[in-house]
């Protein structure tokens, strides 16, 4: 999160009263709902209106003035135009001031109407997959998933920092090539991209933490034992780096979702040596229930409405902080160390996205007396897929953990953009803004490696801002403000938009990544 003064955020709490719960009933949309946002309107044909001052909904139609870029990008003179719904591929937020910006194919450059005539109208009517940039190393040209970068960075202050342990070893020569891809309905504002290394022992592993700023040497050994909260034993679920996952069951979710409460996974570990702090490590990804979370509860219910409240999530730094300590509240993996009979809260894994797979390291202060260490992971059911669990009660941290700089991009023709390089290279004010079907190929250039092991990472820094989606404005039943100060509403329309969409979504989000523009 960026960070205001102090006097900054009194003098807003001041002016931005908590917001009251509004309801939107269908005959008022019939009539019209006004949206003063600027957008960028995407269409299937391949237009894009630049409507700043807004737009408004009536009778399932678009109703703005701004100029139209047509499929060649020819810009029209400034005129009202009125767009059906059904036309529209998504809506994109846009800032009118902003700092400055680089972009990887223009986003009024025909993005949409590449994608729409080279694979059809079903990929993007359809598109599911996001959410955050996609990195991939090489494997020879087959590209491997690696990783999704600031995952839950939905907004301008929102905008945080990822620290990905690649599986990929460093080439012979020292060139790593990584590309950054955007593969879904969104615009990713990407700040800076570092590949990062740490050389470490032979037969040691290192594991970034969970702050995203260092990493932790150990010998990962598996927990004795590992059970669920309903006593169920998981321990071979949870035992190999094999996406054989532990998830939460049918009935634990069924009971415990509507409540907001808590499943969790209770392991138990030997600390033979006596330790008084014990490194963890848990590879897992979200499941798509964040997916729902976000799509459904917190944009779709909304309907015209949600282009105000990511204008709100983008402008208004007080409630951009609400939003996000309601949601750190809800989301991640706690980890809870038993201490004399009650379960202590000692650590945090943040949510990381549906993705990729992510491994994260926690320490965790034990008593040095206890030669065995029971610890619970705990987290909203079936928000989690949790692969692996390891320990090491003789880890250290990482030092000498060194940062390299691109030192050459291309685009998705092959093309080099030294700018692009330059964006990448800061924690600045320099963006780097690429769209939907677009991808970045980074070079960098490691040095040798003599003895012992080195693991390689890659950190980036920035947010995104999700498309809305046409079929969100059409008028229907009632629509309610998503609203932060009703948390048991909002586990109640999660648990059922989940019940009725999990099914579906599992089947539908990977098969619906945004396809590259050729």
């Amino acid at each position: 999160m960026k960070t205001l003064p102090l006097i900054a955020l009194v003098l807003l709490a001041c002016a931005d009263p908590v917001e009251q719960r509004v309801r939107v009933t269908k005959e008022d949309l019939l009539k019209g709902i006004e949206v003063s946002a600027p957008v960028r309107i995407h269409t299937f044909s391949g237009s894009v209106y630049l409507a700043v001052e807004g737009f408004t909904v009536r009778n399932d139609t678009i109703s703005c003035s701004g100029q139209e870029y047509g499929p060649t990008r020819s810009l029209e003179d400034k005129s009202s135009w009125r767009i059906p719904v059904d036309s529209v591929v998504g809506i994109e937020y846009f800032v009118v001031k902003t700092p400055p910006l680089r972009s990887v194919g223009n986003l009024l450059s025909g993005t949409t109407a590449t994608i729409y005539t080279a694979f059809g109208g079903l990929v993007l009517y359809k598109a599911l997959f996001g959410s955050c940039p996609t990195f991939y190393t090489f494997d020879g040209e087959q590209p491997i998933l690696e990783a999704e970068g600031f995952s839950y960075s939905i907004g301008k202050y929102f905008e945080g920092s990822d620290l990905d342990r690649l599986q990929m070893q460093t080439p012979p020569d020292g060139r790593v090539r990584l590309a950054v891809r955007n593969e879904a309905l969104e615009t990713h504002y990407i700040n800076q991209v570092e590949l990062c290394y740490v050389d470490h022992p032979a037969g040691t592993e290192a594991y970034p933490d969970a702050d995203g700023e260092s990493a932790h040497i150990m010998k990962p050994k598996a927990p004795v034992r590992a059970v669920s909260l309903n006593g169920r034993e998981i321990l071979g679920s949870i035992l190999g780096r094999d996406a054989e996952a532990y998830e939460s069951d049918d009935n634990t979710t069924s009971d415990l979702l509507p409540r907001g409460k808590r499943d969790y996974v209770e392991c138990e570990f030997e600390n033979s040596s006596g330790s008084s702090a014990m490194t963890i490590v848990l590879r897992g990804r979200n499941t798509l229930q964040n997916t729902v979370l976000l799509y459904d509860v917190m944009m779709r219910n909304q309907g015209p409405l949600v282009t105000e409240w990511v204008r709100k999530v983008n402008e208004n730094p007080l409630y951009s902080w609400r939003l996000y300590r309601w949601y750190r509240e809800h989301s991640g993996i706690r980890v809870f160390v038993e201490r004399d009979g009650q379960f202590v809260e000692a650590g945090r894994i943040p949510d990381t996205g549906p993705i990729a797979w992510k491994e994260t390291a926690v320490q965790v202060p034990v008593d040095p007396g206890s030669r065995r260490v029971r610890l619970r992971f705990s987290f909203l059911p079936e928000s989690w897929a949790i692969d692996w669990i390891g320990y090491d009660e003789q880890a250290f941290e990482a030092s000498g953990f060194a940062h390299l700089s691109p030192v050459a991009a291309t685009n998705n023709r092959g093309m080099e953009n030294k700018e692009n390089v330059q964006s990448l290279q800061g924690d600045d004010d320099d963006y780097l803004v690429t769209g939907p079907g677009t991808a970045v190929e980074l070079s960098f250039v490691v040095p040798t490696h003599v003895e012992g092991m080195r693991t390689l990472f890659v950190r980036s820094k920035g947010y995104y801002i999700e498309w809305i989606r046409g079929e969100w404005l059409k008028a229907r039943d009632d629509l309610i403000v998503f609203d932060i100060s009703n948390p048991g509403k909002i586990s109640k329309d999660l648990a059922d938009l989940w019940h009725q969409k999990r099914a579906a979504i599992k089947e539908d989000f990977y098969a619906h990544k945004i396809p590259l523009v050729p």
